[in-house]
């Protein structure tokens, strides 16, 4: 598996490093997560692919890594394999990557659904061929990206013996409390606080609160207010502080949010700001990213007429 180089920008190719710390483990101790491991090791034991859904930030990167740590393949090395956009040119470096994997490696392979059907097709013969461990994602499951059309009916038959599903933390609320205290421990150690709880009233909001970003915008969050904090508790100030001045943040895994309380223009400057970062500020590669040229690109980064 090599990545790829600076001109080939239809896919993305990262290496993730093992997976440490208290916030994979707190989510490998769920009953849930454990029977979705296990029923996930025996498919990969017969080189079966294996499909996990779940929204952004819901841990899916953390069961591929599980997997491959668990799999005690020796050397063994885990790949994040995004495609970005379904062209046929995306199609040839996918199937190429694909065929130089080295059998004990394994890879979080995400954006099939961005292929056409035909493509679709072509690719259970490529995935069926490839030697590496095989981790497939999607935000939605499979089911539904097949009824809305995303997914085609021979792709999704390949993927489908074996599928997991990782639950958002609005769903596991009983674990919140739990996950708030590790966060401001960490975070703690981080920037030199002593930061012991959580006011109630800022608490009772943490649980009504959407979590969109799920665990990832749960532990940037609870970064930031820790960060802020000026006594020994998390209060309402910085909390308001923190939710007036959020904009576009880094997930963590690669992914993006983005404040939708703000005009359209400004919103606009922030998807823009976004994919530049992701294309390492070169500004061709983003408009055509964007579908915008490049003068459009510059005027809704200047706000010019």
């Amino acid at each position: 598996m090599r990545p790829i180089a600076e001109h080939e920008q239809e896919i993305r190719v990262r290496h993730l490093e093992p997976f440490l710390g208290t916030f994979p483990q707190l989510i490998r101790s769920r009953e849930d997560f454990r029977q979705s491991v296990a029923a996930a090791l025996a498919s990969l034991q017969k080189h079966e692919p294996v499909t996990v859904y779940g929204e952004r930030g819901t841990g899916k990167r953390i069961l591929a890594g599980t997997l491959q740590q668990q799999m005690d393949a020796e050397e063994s090395r885990l790949f994040d394999v995004t495609v970005i956009r379904g062209s046929d040119e995306a199609f040839a470096q996918l199937r190429r990557l694909l065929a130089e994997a080295q059998a004990d490696s394994m890879i979080l392979l995400r954006g099939l659904e961005r292929f056409q059907p035909a493509l679709q097709r072509r690719l259970v013969e490529v995935l069926g061929a490839c030697r590496a461990y095989l981790v497939v994602a999607f935000e939605k499951p499979p089911q539904r990206l097949k009824e809305e059309g995303w997914l085609e009916e021979e792709l999704y038959a390949f993927l489908g013996r074996t599928v997991v599903g990782m639950k958002p933390p609005r769903d596991n609320l009983g674990e919140l409390e739990e996950l708030i205290r590790i966060f401001i421990s960490e975070n703690n150690e981080k920037y030199g606080k002593q930061v012991v709880g959580i006011r109630p009233k800022v608490l009772d909001s943490f649980y009504t609160r959407p979590w969109k970003g799920n665990l990832i915008e749960l532990r940037d969050t609870i970064g930031e207010l820790v960060r802020s904090a000026q006594g020994e508790y998390i209060d309402e100030e910085p909390l308001h502080w923190f939710e007036k001045n959020k904009s576009v943040k880094d997930a963590g895994d690669g992914s993006r949010t983005v404040n939708l309380d703000q005009p359209f223009q400004s919103i606009q400057k922030d998807i823009i700001q976004m994919v530049l970062q992701e294309e390492n500020m070169n500004q061709s590669r983003a408009a055509k990213r964007l579908g915008l040229n490049r003068s459009t690109l510059w005027r809704i980064l200047k706000d010019q007429p």
